[in-house]
């Protein structure tokens, strides 16, 4: 197996003896175990960039416009007097 010697301040090098003692396991295992999760999990991130566009493409095909057969407008005014047309026509109904 392929050996490394990394230089680490004692924060860090604190940090994974606790982590290690924390999971039962000896420091090199300990740094083992980190490097391979950081190594798969920067590897789905990469997967997941190169599905964007797919991805992208996939959602936009749910984009469209709506024909609700009058104009409605963007404006607090008219959005207000829509509210009341709709509640005033649910009231007459109950």
């Amino acid at each position: 197996m392929p050996q490394i010697t990394i230089d680490l301040n004692s924060e860090t090098a604190q940090r994974i003896k606790q982590l290690a003692d924390s999971h039962g396991v000896p420091i090199d295992e300990e740094v083992r175990n980190i490097l391979s999760q950081v190594i798969i999990h920067k590897g789905h991130i990469a997967q997941f960039e190169t599905d964007k566009p797919d991805a992208r493409e996939r959602f936009e095909r749910h984009f469209g416009a709506m024909d609700i057969e009058y104009a409605a407008g963007a404006d607090n005014e008219q959005i207000d007097a829509e509210l009341m047309t709709e509640y005033s026509a649910a009231q007459k109904e109950n």
